[in-house]
């Protein structure tokens, strides 16, 4: 055997180890990726009170991020609305007041705004549009209402 062919043979043998261990590397990769998500999926509706989400909404998990748990939540949640933002608008605007929000300011537009209010926090949904590339989106952020600012002194 040459000393070429030889050289070619490692080389070529070194390559396929190494395609190899980079496929075995994204396949455990993409199904730990896989877990996690479906565990995070898991903890953020768990966090959530029940009707907080409107029927078919997909969790956004990694533009989510939601602190405590219950009625205390606070945080944001992004969610995939698909194709029907009118019945996730309609959705908020008839569900949240009968969990005790109350409606303080809407908005409907290609991008719509919703503020609700409950108790010492308040919340703010932002909806917008499916165009033809994208997938209509919903945003709720939740935060402690600031009872401490006064009128302006102007």
């Amino acid at each position: 055997m040459s000393l070429y062919s030889l050289t070619f043979s490692r080389c070529l043998l070194s390559l396929t180890l190494a395609a190899l261990l980079g496929l075995c590397a994204c396949s455990s990769t993409s199904s730990t990726a896989l877990n996690d998500s479906v565990a995070s999926d898991t903890v953020i509706f768990q966090s959530l009170p029940p009707g907080v989400l409107p029927p078919g909404a997909k969790l956004m998990t990694e533009q989510t991020l939601v602190l405590g748990s219950g009625e205390n939540w606070v945080g944001r949640v992004s969610l995939d609305i698909g194709k029907d933002s009118e019945t996730a608008y309609r959705y908020f605007v008839e569900q949240y007041p009968k969990q005790g929000w109350t409606l303080l300011s809407s908005t409907r537009a290609q991008v719509s705004l919703l503020i609700f209010m409950k108790d010492t926090r308040t919340a703010s949904i932002q909806i917008t549009e499916n165009t033809v590339l994208l997938p209509g989106k919903a945003v709720i952020n939740v935060s402690p209402r600031n009872t401490a600012v006064g009128p302006s002194n102007k």
